[in-house]
C-alpha cells in the first residue's frame, strides 16, 4: 500500500510517497523516514514533535490504511490561547475588552 508521509522544513510542506506492506502500523511508517530524508523518529520526538493521519493524534500501533497522510507535526510555538490574547492585546491596544 501507499502512504504520504508530511513534513515541514524551512517553512515548505514537503509531500512524500512511501510504500509499506498490506496491515502495516504507524510504527513501520516511522522507522522509514530517513529513507525519506527525515531525521529518526526518534530524534525528532526528543525535540517535542508529535505524529497525526489526517490531523487526528496516533499511537505507533495504530494501522494504516491505502492512501493515508502521515504528518510529522512540529511542536506548537505558543499555545492558541496565548496567541489570541497577543492578538486582542495588539487589537485593543492594551484596553479592556
Amino acid at each position: 500500500m501507499e502512504i504520504q508521509i508530511c513534513f515541514v522544513v524551512d517553512q515548505k510542506t514537503q509531500l512524500l510517497a512511501l510504500q509499506l506492506e498490506d496491515k502495516s502500523i504507524l510504527e513501520n511508517a516511522l522507522q522509514r523516514l530517513p529513507e525519506l530524508g527525515i531525521p529518526t523518529w526518534a530524534s525528532l520526538q526528543q525535540r517535542g514533535y508529535g505524529v497525526s493521519v489526517f490531523g487526528k493524534k496516533k499511537l505507533p500501533q495504530d494501522y494504516l490504511s491505502e492512501g493515508d497522510r502521515v504528518e510529522i507535526c512540529a511542536p506548537l510555538i505558543a499555545t492558541p490561547m496565548d496567541a489570541r490574547r497577543r492578538r486582542a492585546k495588539r487589537e485593543h491596544k492594551g484596553g479592556k475588552m
